[in-house]
C-alpha cells in the first residue's frame, strides 16, 4: 500500500509527562500503521496542569481536594473538545 493511499490517522491521548507501557504500546501501533502506508501523529492533551474553571465553572479547590480524579476527567474532556 503505497502512502498515498493509506490513512491520516490522529491517535488522541493524555500526556502525564511519564514514558511507561502505554506509550510503548502507543509507539510500536504506530509504527505498525506506518509499515502499512498510513500517516499516523499523536496528539497529545496535558493531563499535568489543573485550572479554577472546568466547563466556564468555578471549582473549589475543596471539592478539587475530594474528587480529583473526576475533575482531571472533566479538564480533559474540555481540552479535547477544542481539538
Amino acid at each position: 500500500m503505497s502512502g498515498a493511499s493509506g490513512l491520516r490517522i490522529g491517535i488522541v491521548k493524555p500526556d502525564y509527562d511519564v514514558n511507561g507501557g502505554f506509550e510503548s504500546h502507543l509507539h510500536a501501533l504506530c509504527g505498525r500503521l506506518l509499515e502499512r502506508g498510513h500517516q499516523v501523529e499523536i496528539v497529545p492533551v496535558d493531563a499535568t496542569s489543573q485550572t479554577p474553571f472546568v466547563f466556564g465553572y468555578p471549582i473549589a479547590p475543596v471539592f478539587r481536594e475530594w474528587h480529583e480524579e473526576y475533575f482531571r476527567y472533566l479538564e480533559l474532556a474540555e481540552r479535547t473538545r477544542w481539538l
